[in-house]
């Protein structure tokens, strides 16, 4: 039972908390600046500083930028050409402080 809510837990979360987001479900653009990350859609328009984050993981087909624990923003690595996939990769490891 500890396993789960240590490991299951946070991927339900996550599931859940896209199922229940309306406004993740539409086309959301993003640009990455000097300062931050600039969200795009038809319900958002935010402007995220770099210092915001606390740590980001990767698996084969998505970034994961954590503001906490529990909560966090997916960067899908489709969203990217080959050529913009290394460079944000790098600008991740710059600005976003590894603490796991």
């Amino acid at each position: 039972m500890l396993l789960f809510l240590q490991w299951g837990s946070p991927y339900l979360n996550a599931r859940r908390q896209f199922r229940n987001t309306p406004s993740a479900h539409g086309e959301i653009t993003l640009e990455v600046e000097e300062v931050g990350l600039h969200f795009r859609s038809a319900n958002t328009d935010a402007a995220v500083s770099w210092k915001h984050y606390i740590k980001w993981i990767e698996d084969e087909s998505l970034f994961v930028l954590f503001s906490s624990p529990l909560i966090f923003v997916l960067i899908p690595k489709r969203a990217f050409d080959d050529g913009q996939l290394p460079v944000f990769k790098e600008t991740l490891r710059e600005k976003i402080p590894t603490r796991q």
